[in-house]
């Protein structure tokens, strides 16, 4: 059989090479064409235009770089995880979830993404799915700070899918100081009733943290099931109190916060916020413009305080009551309203805003503010009510942060200008007890019950049938 390429001259046999190669590398561009057409369909773009306009154009950018990378053959896993952290602060989920888990085909190893993953999947009520990422975080972490902070998520999403005892299992009490650890742990030994393990974990973390108030909460729950009830209610009192929460989320608002906050109008609250130190016109017109971009209750307060410490009160009662017309009343809030509006001279609009903010929350200082204001509006007896008012504020306020001394001094003052005031009797009754003066404490509780046969806690502090 003969060959047929015999016959072939060299230039025919260089153009079928020529053929040959052309085919190979169209066949090659199409199919590098195809593959990325599948990977832009496969970048997630949720409506940016359900936030700010200034961070959506930001990540919109971010989403164009990701695109342009892959259209290129490239697929830089930094760029998944930056847009992944984005989408999860602002809330696209499931944006978040395919950028985390595309990441992570590159890196399936990676501690952070994992983390971050198992936030997100978390978030999305995917508990269990959640576990097994926050499992295999703790195994790839590099040191125990990192095991201990996954196995902690682990911990809180077994709480969630109602396994207590597996939870128990997981949190790993031996850790370095991590409050979240042992707080979850004395939750889930209240759970399962083993209360005087919940109860040892709490007394010690209120050594350190004794006026948090998720803590006195908790603490609240393990007294009422140990059937104290008298310390129940001293703790449920002294929530109302107590300055912060302790913050028992592992990290995941810091982290949401922090990138929030590198996007948009959140990034110039926060540039604001560090520009007005050094330049106030310069930061407030940052703030403006933020806020135009997005409204937002904490901002708004944030410029409201710059008004106020520029002497502009008009612009900041302007501000504040648009901020009442969209979220209602607040007691700091209002407290600042009412001095803005004394600033100005509209001494009724101010009374009216200091009495809404006790009417939320009473303070001392604004009790202050309207024993100041009344000799004012020619009302000199409720200037003498507010006065009494804020001596008993104030002195509750200071046995509850276990000043004691000012705390009696506080507390005297007002059972001195108001006889029948039996709460302030009480407390200073608690204040001379913490002191260790039992007779001061005893006249004290004797006077409160004088004054309200009925008080709710004065029984049990008298002898039986006093």
């Amino acid at each position: 059989m003969t060959n047929p390429k015999a016959g072939w001259s060299l230039i025919e046999r260089v153009l079928v090479g020529i053929i040959v190669i052309e085919l190979i590398v169209v066949g090659y561009l199409r199919i590098r064409s195809d593959e990325a057409v599948e990977l832009e369909v496969t970048v997630p773009r949720p409506a940016l235009e359900q936030i700010d306009t200034l961070a959506a154009a930001e990540i919109g950018a971010l989403c164009d770089r990701v695109q342009e990378a892959l259209e290129q053959g490239l697929e830089p896993p930094g760029d998944w995880a930056e847009l992944a952290d984005a989408y999860l602060a602002f809330g696209f989920l499931e944006a978040a979830e395919a950028c985390y888990r595309r990441g992570l085909v590159r890196r399936p190893d990676n501690y952070r993404l994992n983390k971050h993953l198992g936030f997100c999947l978390d978030a999305r009520g995917k508990t269990n799915e959640a576990i097994a990422v926050f499992e295999h975080a703790a195994r790839v972490g590099a040191d125990k700070k990192q095991r201990v902070e996954a196995r902690y998520h682990v911990g809180q999403n077994l709480l969630q899918a109602l396994r207590p005892a597996d939870a128990v299992q997981v949190f790993d009490v031996e850790a370095p100081h991590y409050v979240g650890v042992h707080f979850q742990l004395a939750k889930v030994l209240l759970r399962l009733n083993r209360l005087a393990e919940a109860k040892a974990y709490t007394d010690s973390m209120a050594r350190d943290f004794p006026q948090v108030a998720n803590l006195l909460l908790l603490r609240a729950r393990i007294e009422e099931a140990l059937e104290n009830d008298e310390g129940a209610r001293d703790l449920r009192d002294r929530v109302a109190w107590a300055p912060i929460s302790m913050p028992l989320d592992g990290g995941i608002a810091r982290f949401l916060e922090g990138t929030r906050d590198r996007y948009g109008a959140w990034r110039g609250f926060q540039e604001a916020a560090r520009l007005f130190q050094r330049d106030r016109s310069a930061a407030i017109a940052l703030m403006e413009k933020s806020l135009a971009a997005e409204w937002h209750v904490d901002p708004a307060m944030q410029l409201a305080i710059m008004y106020h410490q520029e002497q502009r009160p008009a612009d900041a009662v302007a501000l504040l009551e648009l901020a009442q017309q969209r979220w209602g009343g607040a007691p700091r809030r209002d407290e600042l309203l009412g001095e803005s509006h004394r600033r100005l001279g509209n001494l009724p609009q101010a009374r009216a805003s200091w009495e809404r903010s006790l009417r939320l929350r009473p303070t001392a200082s604004v009790h202050r503010k309207l024993a100041a204001l009344f000799p004012q509006l020619k009302e000199p007896e409720l200037a003498q009510h507010h006065r009494t008012q804020a001596d008993y504020r104030q002195g509750v306020e200071h046995y509850r942060a276990g000043r004691l001394p000012e705390a009696a001094a506080s507390l005297s003052a007002a059972v001195k200008s108001d006889q029948q005031l039996a709460d302030a009797w009480f407390y200073l009754g608690e204040a001379q007890r913490a002191r260790g003066d039992a007779a001061a404490a005893e006249h004290a509780y004797r006077q409160c019950h004088a004054a309200d046969a009925e008080h709710p806690r004065i029984h049990s502090r008298l002898p039986a049938g006093q």
